[in-house]
């Protein structure tokens, strides 16, 4: 008897199977286009499919929906478990700033273009941080600004930091270009606040943001980098430890110029103040509701830094007194090169070209 069950049992689950797959294609075949229709019918009535199974167009669908999924979840998967690598370590050689020893192999005759993978230790006077959100033109800058022949290099987003090198009649300078990846961004703290023993610490900032999209990615970036508490700590530490009464000099670069709808550094300007401004509002309004609750409930709460005098609109000219930086914009194209000079000139010697 429990023989025949199981006879039973093997018999009918493909009937079921079939079934299934022919309810789902008379439910689905009114919503397809006649084309689609047509294959389907071609497909069941093809003799070497219809040998493994009644329904092969459905069972064809069906696996391909699956193979789909199965691909998403996967790149899902993948995502998650390789943005969420540590990059705490810097000497990890898997680490995002492992590339920033580079090496000379690569460097023109005048010491320029990006380093090596040897590790071959280069020799610089002063450290620039090339940093914004994706896709805001970064690696293009760099590889301009570093004497790359040929015109515009192709760039692809990276998961580590490429360095570049400039030498002037003086100094040679190197360019730390920061990712952009969200994940990432939590650890650029660190390249802003890197030194080694035998090197110099990052004097001045690139801050890049595309020109032809909305600024709210970028805006979001600089808020965290300007109330990093860390950051501040070591702007505040290296301005006094140098005795000097100026402050850590930021260049907010606007770049693609050369596109047909991009804003100039005025409007740029204009949008980045308003969203940071936006971003402080809502900042400011959920330290002051945490700490309502700590209060109810008998806690300290953590002070949570912010930009700017509250109840004033933002202004770049007044972020406050703990924040010893000044921030500067201008307009760059590498099609064209506008304001490439103006940037190369920051880099070399830290000086403002208006």
């Amino acid at each position: 008897m429990e023989s025949e069950n199981e006879e039973e049992i093997i018999t009918t689950s493909p009937q079921e199977k079939t079934m299934m797959l022919t309810k789902t294609r008379q439910y689905v075949t009114p919503y397809l286009p006649p084309p689609v229709v047509k294959t389907i019918h071609a497909i069941d009535s093809n003799p070497v499919f219809t040998s493994y199974t009644t329904e092969p167009s459905m069972a064809i669908l069906v696996s391909t929906l699956l193979c789909f999924v199965v691909w998403n979840v996967l790149k899902i998967i993948g995502a998650v478990v390789g943005g969420g690598k540590s990059t705490l370590h810097l000497d990890d050689a898997d680490d995002v700033l492992a590339d920033t020893l580079a090496t000379a192999k690569n460097r023109g005759k005048d010491g320029s273009g990006s380093g090596g993978s040897d590790k071959e230790e280069i020799f610089y006077d002063d450290t620039v941080v090339l940093c914004g959100s994706t896709g805001s033109g970064k690696t293009a800058l760099l590889y301009q600004m570093c004497g790359s022949n040929g015109g515009l290099v192709p760039t692809v987003m990276s998961m580590k930091a490429t360095v570049g090198y400039i030498k002037s009649s003086s100094s040679t300078v190197r360019i730390i270009d920061y990712p952009g990846h969200p994940s990432l961004s939590s650890q650029l703290p660190t390249a802003l606040t890197s030194s080694s023993k035998k090197k110099q610490n990052p004097t001045r900032i690139i801050f890049t943001v595309d020109s032809t999209k909305p600024v709210a990615d970028g805006a979001e970036l600089l808020y965290s980098i300007l109330t990093n508490a860390t950051v501040r700590s070591f702007w505040e530490n290296m301005v006094s430890k140098n005795n000097d009464t100026s402050k850590i000099p930021i260049v907010i670069v606007c770049t693609k110029q050369d596109v047909k709808n991009a804003k100039n550094w005025k409007r740029m300007k204009i949008q980045l103040r308003t969203e940071l401004d936006k971003i402080r509002k809502v900042v400011l309004k959920s330290t002051k509701n945490n700490k309502s609750k700590d209060v109810n409930e008998g806690g300290g709460g953590e002070e949570i830094l912010t930009l700017g005098v509250p109840g004033k609109t933002l202004d770049f000219e007044k972020l406050g007194e703990d924040i010893p930086v000044s921030i500067h914009f201008t307009s760059v194209s590498c099609v064209t090169g506008d304001g490439m000079d103006n940037l190369k000139e920051f880099v070399t010697s830290g000086v403002i070209v208006d």
